[in-house]
Formats: structure tokens, C-alpha cells, sequence
């Protein structure tokens, strides 16, 4: 992904923003929701770079299900 555009997906998300109950009152920005898309895509990145790793992880044999944390969080995680 071009630092200069956006991903057709996060476009539509960020479109989306202004058809929301709290937003649809106002005027849709372009250079607005396509800098907010831009983020999103620095987002799901990384996003993307920590579900490698866990799957790296997990692949070496560490084993997640010790940590309280995956423990009170499992449904969340697992969807």
C-alpha cells in the first residue's frame, strides 16, 4: 500500500463515517476521509504484522492459553 492512497476498503469505512446517526448532518470532506483512510491502513497493517507473529509464535510452540489474559479475553480473540 502507496503512503499516497488509500485502499478501496478503508475508503468505503471512512465514507461510511458520515452516514452514521451522529455525523449524517454534516458535509462529507474528501481530503477528510481519505487522510482517515490512510490511517486505517497504517492500522490493519500493523494489525496484520501482530497476526503474523502470533502465528509465528504459535508455530514455535508458545503457548498462549497460560496467560490470564488470552484467558478472559478467548471469546473476543477467537471470532
Amino acid at each position: 500500500m502507496s503512503n499516497l492512497q488509500a485502499s478501496t476498503e478503508s475508503l468505503e469505512t471512512a465514507a461510511q463515517c458520515w452516514c452514521d446517526k451522529e455525523t449524517g448532518h454534516i458535509e462529507m470532506s474528501v481530503p477528510l476521509a481519505t487522510a482517515f483512510a490512510k490511517r486505517l491502513d497504517e492500522k490493519q497493517e500493523k494489525i496484520n504484522e501482530l497476526i503474523d507473529f502470533a502465528i509465528w509464535m504459535t508455530g514455535c510452540g508458545y503457548e498462549f492459553t497460560k496467560h490470564e489474559y488470552f484467558n478472559e479475553q478467548r471469546d473476543k480473540l477467537l471470532k
